[in-house]
């Protein structure tokens, strides 16, 4: 299964995202943005996906779509573009193997979601060297398809004339089957059997004084939103718990620390 493979999402992650960064790497991509002041911003999410976020005054955005729908379904894979970002890979994987909290993150999702990686890794995979531009642009023709992108519009826009226009500039993409990642209703998708406990040694935090790491965390099933059913309550619960305890200056956690 192509999902299972970090490096070749990443690599594809990161070539996508590199077409629109002008001082990164030159792309025509980053020209036609910089023709009318649109702006890009490209985020790899857990268990979703690639998010493509952007922006553009309100008589520029249909430029801005068809931008965002070359870039999507028809981004330059070249070799260079390959090149630069395996080297940022490899450059990334260095640093961030010696990082105590990247680390710890890393081995708690390895526990919680075991088998799903490519979801939730933040170092560079170790088979980054091993990957070739043949296995991104399949992984690219098997994933990126219409039945697995959602566009939304946001802005000072009559949203019929958005729609309309969004038809007009995706209606010529060929339609085809919509992969769907087999993790997405395996045994992930159920509670945790029991409490699993488990030990990492990090490299030292570089201050003189010891440092202690800790993750704990809960597995709860995925929830989808649909037209007869709402966000899991659970789900609801356990966002308003995170920030109560932490995401906040007045975290509960926060404060006693």
């Amino acid at each position: 299964d192509a999902f299972r493979q970090p490096g070749t999402t990443d690599a594809l992650f990161r070539m996508i995202e590199g077409q629109t960064n002008t001082e990164a790497y030159e792309s025509e991509m980053a020209r036609r943005l910089d023709e009318f002041g649109g702006g890009v911003n490209c985020e790899k999410r857990i268990q979703s996906g690639l998010l493509i976020s952007s922006f553009a005054g309100r008589e520029q955005y249909p430029r801005l779509l068809r931008c965002l729908k070359d870039l999507t379904f028809a981004p330059s894979l070249n070799q260079k573009l390959f090149g630069w970002c395996k080297d940022r890979m490899m450059s990334d994987r260095s640093s961030m193997n010696s990082n105590p909290t990247v680390l710890l993150r890393e081995k708690f999702f390895e526990y919680i979601f075991p088998g799903e990686n490519a979801f939730f890794a933040e170092i560079p995979a170790a088979n980054t060297k091993d990957i070739t531009l043949d296995q991104v642009k399949d992984f690219h023709k098997r994933w990126f398809v219409p039945g697995n992108v959602l566009c939304t519009i946001v802005g000072n826009v009559e949203p019929a004339e958005a729609l309309k226009l969004a038809r007009e500039i995706f209606q010529d993409l060929p339609s085809a089957p919509a992969a769907v990642a087999s993790a997405a209703n395996g045994p992930n998708t159920r509670p945790l059997e029991k409490t699993v406990e488990t030990e990492l040694v990090v490299p030292e935090a570089g201050t003189s004084e010891k440092a202690a790491y800790l993750a704990a965390g809960f597995r709860i099933p995925r929830s989808l939103a649909t037209a007869e059913k709402d966000w899991s309550i659970d789900l609801i619960t356990m966002g308003a718990l995170a920030h109560l305890l932490t995401w906040s200056e007045t975290g509960l956690l926060q404060t006693e620390l």
